[in-house]
């Protein structure tokens, strides 16, 4: 009541109060970013492409939608043994609605990195490692859409060879952000240029993806997963204490939010506490978006470097 009252008396003192604080906390946050627009010029490509993808993909399910495409591939460990709440629609070209539409959640976040990506190109913003190197976005980008083909595939299908393009991806989002950040504590105590700790990165990362992919069935996910999430923990806070240019850690406490939440509801809904099995509102589906939106996250605050020192270039 009393915070209805406060803000009804600002309000009713500068009408315009609300529209400049939201402009003010949108500069602040393009600001931390080293991003040159608005929030609208920004989303304007990755909303557009996302329309047109989604479109496509409805109409190609709704004409396949009663073709039992999977009939006869190797079930995964959702469709041999009901984990989540949905409820398995085996006839259908789509086995789980709800868990499936939502990844495409990860191919907007993914969309955005392509967006900052283009920026760097364009603007060349000199603040940072991730400014200064765009391919650093494109593949974090890649990490995005990888995820997002690899947990619709599985969802849609409940495929033994979807669970592996799945679990591929979600070890590629997490690993990625450990990468960069052992890549700049290496530069801190090694004088590297740009050009040769970009090619480092990214060839680690391909080799790393190729690894954690091919070593999928030998490796346990509730033991590795947790691992890699504390390994970008510990990395984030080592590069944040040796930087002379910090990250803007406030992304980082929004990623911890949105990756807690989401593990909260995933274990109400692998629990069955809230279930509705034929529901489209499922507890796995705001999993997909709250995990993604914390990698992206994680995006935001490894991009919101302070202002470094470009070294020089071999």
């Amino acid at each position: 009541m009393l915070f209805k009252i406060v803000t009804s008396l600002i309000y009713q003192h500068d009408k315009h109060f609300f529209s400049l604080l939201m402009f003010y906390l949108a500069s602040m946050l393009f600001k931390n970013i080293h991003y040159q627009g608005t929030l609208s010029n920004l989303l304007l490509l990755p909303t557009i492409f996302f329309v047109i993808v989604t479109a496509i993909l409805a109409i190609v399910c709704y004409l396949v939608w009663d073709v039992n495409m999977w009939e006869g591939w190797t079930l995964g460990s959702n469709g041999t043994n009901t984990i989540f709440c949905e409820q398995n629609h085996l006839t259908e070209f789509i086995r789980q609605r709800a868990n499936t539409w939502s990844n495409l959640a990860y191919l907007f976040y993914g969309l955005i990195c392509a967006k900052l990506a283009l920026h760097d190109k364009a603007s060349k913003p000199q603040a940072n490692f991730i400014t200064r190197n765009p391919a650093i976005s494109w593949v974090f980008g890649f990490t995005f859409l990888y995820l997002c083909f690899g947990s619709f595939f599985f969802h849609a299908s409940i495929t033994r060879i979807g669970q592996h393009f799945d679990m591929g991806g979600t070890y590629a989002l997490v690993a990625f952000p450990v990468l960069i950040n052992l890549s700049q504590i290496y530069r801190h105590y090694k004088a590297i240029s740009d050009t040769r700790l970009t090619q480092i990165t990214i060839v680690a990362a391909i080799a790393v993806f190729a690894l954690l992919f091919g070593l999928k069935w030998q490796m346990n996910s509730s033991i590795l997963l947790p691992a890699l999430i504390v390994a970008v923990l510990v990395s984030t806070l080592w590069y944040h204490g040796i930087s002379k240019a910090p990250y803007q850690m406030w992304f980082g406490a929004l990623a911890i939010l949105s990756m807690s939440t989401a593990f909260f509801i995933w274990w109400q809904d692998v629990t069955k506490n809230w279930c509705d099995p034929e529901s489209l509102i499922q507890g796995h589906a705001f999993w997909h978006v709250l995990t993604g939106l914390g990698g992206f996250f994680v995006y935001l605050m490894l991009r919101s470097e302070k202002t470094t020192a470009q070294p020089a270039q071999e």
